[in-house]
């Protein structure tokens, strides 16, 4: 199945303004008169309940969870998912899962009419609420763009600073006008 909503994954490491930016764009949308929704990570909730660490390793459950959070929000009248969890991120964190279990990520990624956007990390480190040092997290960041360059996803990159939702929102604004399309080869495999 292939969903045309556009879904706007904003990815980077953690601590990077992913959530941050989300809701900014939220906002911008809505004042543009779009109706817009949030998908937000699943398992960041978790980690503020304290439950998180059980569910560490279990890729497949994260996944559906993960990909449940945005396939609620196809086909309902809304015209642009923001998302600061992309499914992408489950082959980051399931690096140790196997090649069949990464082909089923970029195959239910393929699902959706993504624009991807990975934010640059231009503050502050804020270790609440994660797992990741401000190190390990930087080296997210760095496999997030290889993760992306090696399947051949294509990408802008913005900065995470206060500018960045009303020029996502424009950016989103555009797609829906027909002015830019982001599209992805078919064939993207492992």
């Amino acid at each position: 199945m292939k969903f045309d909503t556009p879904v706007l994954s904003l990815v980077g490491g953690p601590g990077t303004g992913k959530s941050t930016t989300m809701a900014g764009t939220f906002f911008e949308l809505k004042t543009r008169g779009i109706t817009a929704e949030m998908a937000p990570e699943w398992f960041k909730g978790k980690i503020w309940e304290g439950t998180a660490e059980k569910l560490v390793g279990d890729s497949l459950y994260i996944l559906a969870k993960t990909n449940r959070e945005i396939c609620r929000l196809m086909n309902t009248g809304v015209q642009v998912v923001v998302t600061d969890c992309p499914l992408l991120l489950s082959i980051v964190y399931g690096e140790n899962e196997s090649d069949t279990f990464k082909q089923m990520v970029v195959e239910t990624f393929m699902q959706y009419n993504n624009t991807v956007v990975f934010l640059n990390r231009i503050k502050d480190y804020d270790p609440q609420g994660r797992f990741q040092t401000h190190e390990q997290a930087r080296d997210i960041d760095v496999k997030v763009k290889d993760i992306m360059n090696f399947l051949g996803i294509p990408f802008l990159e913005v900065d995470a600073c206060p500018e960045a939702p009303k020029i996502l929102a424009e950016m989103m604004h555009c797609e829906l006008r027909g002015d830019l399309r982001n599209r992805y080869p078919k064939d993207t495999q492992l």
